[in-house]
């Protein structure tokens, strides 16, 4: 009878759950006292949103699977201690309690997010919250009002004391839950005044589409002899390697030869402000309808063509011959460590304006992804990973002349690598201005 009266209980609490109708919050709106279950680090295993009130509130949505989820813990971790008292941060996720608990004790974790609340099998928050993407962060004040939902990079220190001294940023609200149906409709509506079945061809750009995820999408309509391919919110360089069949190599920008007034619109620099601002100000969709008879390879010199005239530019993708910074693995032996931790990785300027980079649980891979990526290194040359070992390490490098190939090496030996000057033949795109 006991367990009949609690199976009862339960199915009319899931019912309540479920059947309610949730209209999701928004910048402005003030959150209702919601009950948040099954709490890692807090004393019990549940709490109201008004628990908190007094404090900035930071709901920090994530995922074990998410790679930069995983990589912004320790930041948020940090945060919290540095703040407490002020602010709460609490880290929301689906995911239920046991593998969350099996995930930190791995990580070692306990004791560096000793005050950050983990809140574990989520239903609820993430109806209020809704989000495609994840790290998705919401910021509530000490009135439970909203005050902004933005991407993890805007949680910071500065950012931080700047919200608790009572200036709120005029931030862009991060918006990817919209549902566009393009598997039906495609990325333009009808006309009215043109019949679809008739209309063999056409293609279209677009804006930033506010609310719409990245994805691409290729559907071949035998009804009305059509093939579609769409592809929406892109930077340039991505549309271009989709383009040419070369994705996501051009989205390196040291595969690229840009000669052109503004490369802005083409590659981010973290260092001059947020990406969802350069996001919204250089990124596209495009879309092409074609005859179900059309050639691959028409389609594909056809976005060419498009993109083309589109941007005002002459594109082409040739092989050059250029000189390489070549990661190796040096024969200096080297004992082998496991790296424990989050993976993480920054790279800084120190005091006597050299370099710092450090990473942590990372393959030796990220140091060539930062060296071809991160606008401080642009004037190194193309860095190739050929090393034969994927395992993750900890790895510390500080360089004082950045192009001082020495400077490099003298780091590196400490992990058993190198860097070594070597020609390679590789296919870069290069874009023209008209």
């Amino acid at each position: 009878m006991k367990y009949i009266s609690w199976l009862l209980v339960f199915c009319i609490s899931a019912l309540n759950i479920y059947g309610q109708h949730i209209t999701p919050l928004r910048v402005g709106d003030t959150v209702p006292d919601i009950t948040i279950g099954h709490l890692l680090n807090y004393p019990s295993d549940t709490a109201r949103l008004s628990d908190f009130k007094g404090k900035l509130i930071i709901l920090d949505f994530w995922a074990t699977w998410c790679g930069p989820c995983v990589s912004s813990l320790p930041k948020m971790f940090a945060l919290q201690k540095r703040y407490k008292g002020k602010i709460q941060i609490i880290t929301v996720t689906g995911e239920n309690k046991n593998l969350i608990q099996t995930f930190l004790t791995k990580k070692n974790a306990y004791q560096t997010a000793s005050s950050t609340v983990f809140a574990t099998g989520d239903i609820v928050l993430s109806q209020y919250f809704k989000h495609t993407t994840i790290p998705h962060e919401v910021w509530i004040d000490e009135n439970l009002k909203v005050r902004a939902i933005t991407s993890d990079q805007y949680v910071s220190s500065k950012n931080i004391d700047s919200v608790l001294g009572g200036k709120m940023p005029n931030w862009v609200a991060k918006e990817d839950s919209k549902t566009m149906n393009l598997n039906e409709n495609g990325l333009f509506s009808s006309s009215p005044k043109i019949d679809n079945s008739i209309l063999e061809y056409h293609s279209g750009l677009t804006n930033f589409i506010k609310g719409a995820t990245s994805s691409v999408i290729f559907i071949v309509d035998s009804s009305r002899q059509q093939q579609r391919m769409t592809a929406t919110n892109f930077s340039k360089l991505v549309l271009y390697s989709l383009a040419y069949q070369k994705f996501p190599v051009f989205n390196n920008p040291k595969m690229c030869m840009l000669n052109v007034t503004d490369s802005s619109k083409f590659l981010y620099d973290f260092h001059t402000g947020y990406r969802d601002v350069w996001k919204m100000n250089n990124w596209h969709s495009y879309e092409s309808v074609a005859s179900i008879h059309c050639e691959k390879k028409e389609l594909q010199q056809k976005m060419v063509s498009d993109l083309d005239f589109y941007f005002g530019l002459r594109t082409t993708v040739e092989k050059r011959n250029i000189m390489c910074w070549v990661l190796k693995n040096s024969k200096r032996k080297v004992i082998s460590r496991p790296a424990k931790g989050f993976p993480q990785h920054a790279l800084q300027l120190n005091s006597q304006g050299g370099y710092v980079y450090n990473q942590k649980n990372l393959a030796v891979n990220e140091l060539i992804e930062t060296m071809n990526t991160d606008s401080w290194f642009s004037e190194l040359p193309l860095a190739i990973n050929e090393t034969s070992d994927s395992t993750p390490i900890d790895m510390t490098i500080t360089i004082k002349q950045k192009k001082n190939i020495n400077q490099w090496n003298s780091e590196l030996k400490k992990y058993g690598l190198e860097l070594v000057q070597e020609q390679r033949i590789k296919e870069m795109l290069i874009v023209n201005e008209l």
